[in-house]
């Protein structure tokens, strides 16, 4: 993914949503992790808000059902 889109998006979560430093990490480190999946299993590769904002929402529930099968819990989904 593109580091504006990443810097983008630790900007609103910061600024607007004002979220503390732990969550904002987690968030980032979160689309990290989405991204090298969606490489892995789809081939797709994230260069722009267009491209995060195709991203099919069984694509999500794929990647949260490979964090689940690797043993992330479930207070880690409900993030706010």
């Amino acid at each position: 993914m593109q580091q504006f889109l990443k810097e983008k998006f630790n900007n609103w979560l910061t600024v607007e949503k004002q979220y503390s430093t732990h969550t904002v990490t987690a968030y980032l480190r979160d689309l990290e992790n989405l991204e090298v999946f969606l490489f892995e299993k789809e081939g797709q590769i994230l260069f722009s808000e267009s491209d995060v904002a195709n991203i099919h929402h069984r694509s999500i529930r794929s990647w949260m059902g490979d964090l689940l099968e690797n043993g992330l819990s479930h207070k880690n989904h409900n993030q706010p």
